[in-house]
């Protein structure tokens, strides 16, 4: 009889240690998962974080590129006696330089002109290059079918350096000419509608289709967001 009732408790021991094991076999499993789930949650949070501080960055660049070439902009043609054309006036510039903008003190012929780009000193005839330019008007921005590299605008670039003194990222800008374009976002003289007349006796239904037909942008405001 003592020898019954041992194997009954050997087998209830036995039953007890393989429960045991499942249990812990399952705790593990769900462990094992619990910690991937957390390991990819905080891959994906690093991921956006780390995005985010890049958006940052490009904003704040952006920035102080409109800054910087505004108040170029301002010291090289505020004065009234101050022209402005185009680079290819010249007759030489690099790929890249040609529709850079220049301004011409005309006080003063013998003046070198200022141009309204990034950089230190720059000039048109410099070679223009990924080591030390960047594409601010590509391939495909201004035509629809075969790209142009001609039309390209390159300027050079500026490092921007962080409080180590390592360089956190780099801009460039470029002053268009608005003097040598043609004005989309107004319509001409005399296609206007003033004093309730029409002085173009264009109907008002080709008037508002010419209306639709002008594209709107939402402008530098958007650097602000």
């Amino acid at each position: 009889m003592n020898l019954g009732f041992g194997i009954k408790h050997h087998n209830d021991f036995q039953k007890h240690r393989g429960f045991a094991l499942v249990t812990a076999l399952s705790l593990m499993a769900f462990m094992l998962v619990l910690v991937v789930t957390l390991l990819s949650l905080m891959e994906v949070e690093t991921r956006s974080a780390d995005n985010n501080l890049e958006l940052q960055k490009a904003r704040e660049g952006a920035r102080l590129a409109l800054s910087m070439a505004v108040s170029q902009l301002q010291e090289h043609a505020g004065n009234d006696q101050r022209v402005t054309a185009r680079a290819d006036i010249t007759g030489a510039t690099s790929t890249g330089a040609t529709y850079w903008t220049g301004v011409w003190d005309t006080s003063d012929a013998s003046e070198d002109p200022k141009w309204l780009v990034s950089g230190t000193a720059p000039v048109p005839t410099t070679t223009l290059g990924d080591n030390n330019s960047l594409i601010l008007v590509g391939d495909g921005s201004l035509v629809n079918d075969t790209p142009v590299s001609g039309d390209n605008v390159r300027a050079p670039v500026l490092n921007v350096f962080d409080k180590n003194g390592n360089i956190s990222s780099r801009v460039a800008w470029w002053v268009s000419d608005e003097g040598v374009k043609v004005s989309a976002s107004q319509l001409p003289l005399n296609r206007r509608i003033t004093g309730g007349s029409n002085p173009s006796f264009t109907t008002n239904s080709s008037l508002d289709a010419l209306y639709t037909s002008i594209s709107t942008s939402a402008g530098l405001e958007e650097l602000f967001l």
